[in-house]
């Protein structure tokens, strides 16, 4: 009985130690890199390229028009008024 009890306690001190590795850790890592505190080179980018920290160019898209005008209805919501999709003409391919 001895021999279980000093089992089971082994194990719920090496369950506990494994729950805080696996959830806590991490956590304290990263607060206390951000608060200046420590280094971990786990947050730490090694041979970046410039091309990284760059942004490209985005290219210009034509502005948006709705084909299908008379399948949207706006409906009160509150103080907005909220696009939502009605029944159309696409209802009776649907049915048939």
């Amino acid at each position: 009985m001895r021999w279980m009890t000093l089992f089971l306690t082994i194990l719920f001190i090496a369950l506990g130690v494994i729950a805080w590795f696996v959830y806590r850790y991490p956590t304290t890592l990263y607060s206390r890199w951000m608060k200046g505190e420590g280094w971990n080179r786990y947050y730490e980018i090694t041979n970046f390229r410039p091309l990284l920290f760059k942004p490209i160019e985005l290219e210009s898209i034509d502005q948006y028009k709705e084909e299908y005008p008379e399948l949207w209805k706006d409906f009160p919501l509150r103080s907005t008024m909220l696009p939502l999709p009605v029944r159309g003409q696409f209802e009776m391919c649907h049915n048939a």
